[in-house]
């Protein structure tokens, strides 16, 4: 499950409002800012990644070139 990549106007207070649980059986990519609220909402068993710069999915094979992180920090 991905948080935030997906939909990015989702802001700290609409996951407060919004959701009273969260249950994932494995893992769930959340913007850093989201971080105080999901871990209220979210089960134990889960694994949360959180993350503050762009996420990448990619779902099959794919070379990257090194000039597509020539603009990254960090």
């Amino acid at each position: 499950m991905t948080i935030g990549e997906l939909y990015p106007d989702v802001t700290p207070g609409m996951l407060e409002t919004g959701l009273d649980h969260l249950v994932a059986k494995r893992i769930v990519l959340c913007p850093g800012v989201l971080k105080n609220v999901l871990a209220s909402k979210c089960e134990a068993t889960a694994r949360v990644v959180y993350y503050e710069t762009t996420l990448w999915l990619i779902d099959k094979s794919q070379t990257l070139n090194a000039s597509r992180f020539a603009f990254l920090e960090g």
